[in-house]
């Protein structure tokens, strides 16, 4: 008897921004093993400046006629927002949309939560991978601003906003962002591939919209993405409340970590063959748990406050008068 076939699905990387594009660069080329879904990957900013040789110019939705937001979120805003449609009608969504970008600068900010809500206004399954920072007031500003811009979509369009963050601060090198991001995009890839046994369509949308089950009895919210090999998993099992939660198993010889989360879906394959490691599951949890992002972020962010009223004002050592009408004191 001949084994069915089953078709495999395409994951579309949406890049935003500098940052965004940065991180789906390193997708170009990338090879796509059995099991993981078919990478299509678009790459979206107000500058030319942000694509380096390596990227195919045809993949790239450039706006004319600006050259950047020099990370004020609100230079570029409405251009930016009349260009969703035809970015998504020139480059189509695939089953699954993943948008990347970072909520410290201008564009990708803008870009990527707007694309999000596009995304979902049109019924398709999309998750938000973001980079925070705190190395200016500026980028601690508009990664908050980009927390509340995501919960405000919620809110509006009446379904919960699933996103994945990581940070970057003094202890945490770029490296190591990038590489917490990477693997996150390629484990989703296998999660979404439609090569797993027993994980269809539906419960990869019943695991994201989890609110909509009625006898759950959810808001639609913002929802935190976090994944785990099942070695990590079983480890921190108690470390989460987990509110829905996709694994993929070798076999179902192996015991899901006892999170007992309100839904759950649980699909089979060989780890070891798609990804080239040793590991019995791959754990997608969703949580509540963004005040712990937000708060901290809040916090510094309030610090910087308190110093820069602290400050005095200006101290002058020149008497306008003294000076001639090009500036000289002679």
């Amino acid at each position: 008897m001949t084994k069915e076939i089953k078709p495999k699905a395409t994951l579309s990387l949406f890049c935003a921004g500098g940052g965004g594009i940065n991180l789906g660069s390193h997708f170009e080329n990338a090879e796509v093993r059995d099991g993981q879904a078919t990478l299509e990957v678009t790459y979206v900013d107000t500058s030319m400046s942000n694509l380096h040789n390596g990227i195919d110019r045809k993949r790239a939705a450039i706006i004319e006629g600006v050259d950047g937001s020099g990370k004020v979120r609100k230079e570029n805003a409405g251009v930016i927002s009349e260009s969703i449609k035809k970015i998504l009608l020139d480059h189509p969504p695939g089953d699954l949309s993943i948008v990347v970008y970072t909520g410290i600068g201008g564009s990708g900010s803008v870009f990527g939560p707007l694309l999000h809500s596009e995304l979902l206004s049109r019924g398709d399954q999309v998750i938000s991978i973001i980079i925070g920072g705190e190395e200016s007031a500026m980028a601690t500003d508009n990664t908050v601003d980009t927390l509340k811009t995501l919960d405000a979509i919620s809110q509006k369009r009446g379904k919960n906003v699933v996103f994945a963050y990581q940070h970057n601060d003094p202890n945490t090198t770029r490296s190591e962002v990038d590489a917490h991001v990477h693997t996150t995009i390629a484990s989703l890839a296998v999660l979404a591939s439609r090569q797993n046994d027993e994980l269809d369509t539906r419960d990869i949308y019943n695991w994201i919209n989890f609110s909509e089950i009625d006898r759950l009895d959810f808001e639609p919210a913002l929802v935190r993405l976090r994944v785990f090999d099942h070695d990590s998993a079983v480890e921190g099992a108690q470390d989460y409340d987990v509110i829905s939660v996709a694994s993929l198993l070798n076999s179902p010889s192996v015991s899901p970590p006892g999170w007992h989360p309100d839904y759950s879906a649980t699909g089979y394959c060989n780890l070891k063959a798609i990804t080239g490691e040793e590991q019995e599951g791959l754990h997608y949890l969703l949580t509540h748990d963004v005040d712990k992002i937000y708060n901290y972020i809040a916090e510094v962010q309030s610090k910087i406050q308190e110093r820069k009223s602290a400050r005095k004002g200006v101290k002058r050592y020149a008497n306008k008068g003294e000076a001639d009408d090009n500036g000289l004191v002679l």
